[in-house]
């Protein structure tokens, strides 16, 4: 049975490398960050291994984002088995 992953806070490097690491263990994915100019690149890069790679630009300060997110996951994916937190705040 296929897991699903979801990394919140992509960028070039922590979120990156997780997703890389979720992929080539035979996840599912999805992506979430600010910015979609980035992980629609690593989005391309991910399916090519035959592996779903969904993004979805999410501001996860945002409650109501999230919730729409989350609800885009389980149409597409399913359930979420698992979860990283990889975003942050700058104040």
């Amino acid at each position: 049975m296929e897991k699903i992953a979801v990394i919140a806070g992509v960028g070039p490097g922590l979120g990156t490398a997780l997703a890389r690491k979720f992929v080539a263990e035979e996840c599912n994915v999805a992506l979430l960050s600010r910015s979609s100019d980035y992980i629609e690149n690593l989005s391309t890069e991910l399916e090519k291994s035959g592996r779903t790679a969904l993004l979805i630009p999410t501001d996860i300060t945002e409650p109501e984002q999230v919730a729409q997110t989350f609800e885009r996951i389980r149409e597409e994916l399913g359930d979420p088995d698992i979860l990283v937190n990889n975003g942050h705040s700058f104040s």
